[in-house]
């Protein structure tokens, strides 16, 4: 993966969740995801969970740091980083800065694709959810229409419910091969309540916070038209450039 630019902007992104996905060409029924586990992270799974009338495998571990999921559905691959424990607010629970913990989410994916039962695939995807808290709404606003230039509105104006959705492909040479990439962004302002419930004589005292966010979802893929395989090494590659692509917006925006 490329030396991330420390010239970042001013959004400090926290890191909700960080997903590698991977569509295989071949039958998941013939690897060993236990093996592959222990392969990859070195010890072997807390829990494992097999559903065989679903075709459903998910091995999962827990740090003091995080959650690591393995999930095997059908065909389809997640390997998921998430808190390892509950926080609040529900629904946005942080695994720390984006930018500090994506190099340790390569570094657990790239582990899996080097072992030497990773099979092939032909098409992989990185998704993350990431926020930042904001003082209110109005600045998370002001936020996403910095970020997604694309959207005219005056941002004097009093807006709710902000959300902005695009696509944007682009195509890059990777191993003498031109990959599409599909880029799809969501761009949003959200404000949140949580109640806080405290007892005092057996009366119950309830106080609303309110917590406004800026929330950017990445979806970054390649092309579901392939039908000619990644091989392990060619997918290390392209999760560099997965990677890459979602950093790159989150550091400058809606881009081209």
């Amino acid at each position: 993966m490329a030396q991330l630019d420390k010239e970042w902007n001013h959004m400090e992104w926290k890191a909700q969740l960080l997903r590698f996905t991977a569509f295989l060409a071949e039958p998941a029924s013939e690897r060993d995801f236990g093996h592959i586990w222990l392969g990859a992270i070195g010890t072997e799974a807390d829990q494992v969970n097999l559903q065989p009338k679903r075709q459903l495998q998910v091995l999962q571990s827990t740090t003091q740091r995080f959650q690591m999921l393995l999930q095997v559905e059908g065909e389809r691959i997640d390997f998921v980083l998430r808190a390892g424990e509950p926080k609040s607010p529900p629904g946005f629970v942080d695994i720390g800065h984006f930018h500090k913990v994506i190099d340790e989410f390569y570094e657990m994916v790239e582990q899996f694709l080097q072992t030497n039962d990773w099979p092939a695939a032909y098409r992989l995807a990185f998704g993350a959810g990431l926020f930042v808290e904001t003082s209110d709404l109005a600045t998370a606003n002001q936020h996403v229409l910095e970020l997604a230039p694309s959207i005219q509105i005056d941002p004097r104006a009093n807006i709710r419910d902000l959300s902005f959705q695009i696509n944007r492909v682009r195509v890059n040479e990777i191993d003498e091969r031109s990959i599409r990439f599909n880029r799809l962004t969501k761009w949003s302002a959200t404000d949140i309540t949580e109640a806080v419930f405290r007892f005092s004589s057996g009366v119950p005292d309830v106080k609303k916070l309110h917590k406004y966010l800026t929330v950017l979802e990445l979806d970054i893929n390649t092309d579901a038209d392939n039908t000619d395989p990644f091989t392990p090494e060619l997918q290390r590659l392209l999760l560099s450039e997965l990677i890459d692509l979602g950093v790159e917006i989150s550091d400058k925006g809606d881009v081209e």
